[in-house]
């Protein structure tokens, strides 16, 4: 997929980023089988929150902080590798809600804010590693 985006964008230096992906705790088994997958897609899987504000897709975020926020349960943190291609940053008076696919002539979009990547192709996101996350005290309470 790498290259398939460098040879669409020519002129644009395309390389994997690293993001997050917070998810819930029953979710990690499916994702660790089948990868990420943009949700209705010939398959059963759904957006936690809204029908997709950015556009129906997978949605990671480059800040783990993010991402934590859509967890549901202690292990549902994954690091993931993205590849963006040619992304498009959406305002927030563009909401795309529920429609399939990026704005044609793009590969991805950005919320303006920067905190939210929406991929469309399940082939531009890997997930690299499961995160699960504990309390800790700090030493200084």
């Amino acid at each position: 997929k790498l290259q398939e985006l460098r040879d669409k964008h020519p002129d644009m230096k395309i390389d994997p980023k690293l993001a997050w992906h917070g998810t819930s705790d029953a979710s990690i088994e499916g994702i660790r089988k089948n990868g990420l997958l943009v949700p209705g897609k010939n398959n059963d899987v759904a957006h936690a929150s809204d029908s997709g504000f950015w556009g129906k897709g997978i949605y990671v975020s480059p800040h783990a902080s993010y991402s934590i926020g859509y967890m549901r349960g202690r292990k549902g943190l994954f690091l993931v590798s993205v590849l963006l291609g040619k992304p498009l940053e959406l305002k927030i008076n563009e909401r795309r809600d529920g429609v399939y696919g990026a704005v044609q002539g793009y590969d991805s979009h950005i919320a303006q804010s920067g905190n939210e990547f929406v991929l469309f192709d399940e082939s531009q996101v890997l997930p690299c590693y499961l995160i699960e996350l504990s309390q800790c005290r700090s030493p200084y309470n």
